[in-house]
């Protein structure tokens, strides 16, 4: 009888370690990690599964992209542009960009309620670093523009590398 209750105890916890609480809330670097990527979409997820984009700016490897008929609301926040990031062929991050103060307030709320209070680099920048995932936000004081960047940590260092060798490359140039 013994073992049969040790035996049921360990396979209680067992499973208790195999069924993770997938379930995280807003409020900390650890949600932004459980959205892996953007309205659903993964980072890492090829270009080819996308339609309805349209090339912004192409830097090699790194080809940035808006979205034709995109939802240009986040919230409240009425948005100006969603760019959409691919480093060599892979969806790497997503920059979401207001113009005016009312929407800039209301996306710095919206970043701070999904990821916390996050690290201010300075009075117009604050960062979140997740194990998985990264953020960005920066205001511009005078124009009340701002900016929120979020990103694949893994796909962002292999961009990281691919700059740095590419600016070694043109430095040899000089």
């Amino acid at each position: 009888m013994l073992c049969l209750v040790a035996s049921t105890a360990i396979s209680t916890a067992l499973h208790a370690q195999d069924t993770p609480n997938t379930t995280i809330h807003p409020g900390s670097p650890a949600y932004l990690d459980s959205l892996d990527g953007f309205r659903g979409v993964k980072f890492g997820t090829e270009f080819g599964k996308f339609t309805g984009l349209v090339l912004d700016q192409d830097r090699g490897k790194l080809k940035l992209y808006t979205k034709k008929n995109e939802d240009l609301t986040l919230g409240l926040a009425k948005l100006s542009a969603i760019v959409y990031h691919f480093f060599d062929g892979k969806l790497q991050a997503v920059t979401i960009h207001t113009t005016s103060m009312p929407d800039g307030r209301t996306l710095t709320a919206i970043a701070n309620s999904g990821f916390g209070a996050g690290t201010k680099l300075d009075p117009y920048n604050t960062i979140w670093q997740g194990e998985t995932a990264w953020a960005q936000l920066s205001q511009n004081e005078g124009t009340g523009e701002v900016t929120l960047t979020i990103g694949d940590a893994e796909i962002s260092r292999d961009l990281g590398n691919y700059e740095q060798q590419q600016a070694q490359e043109a430095a040899a140039q000089l």
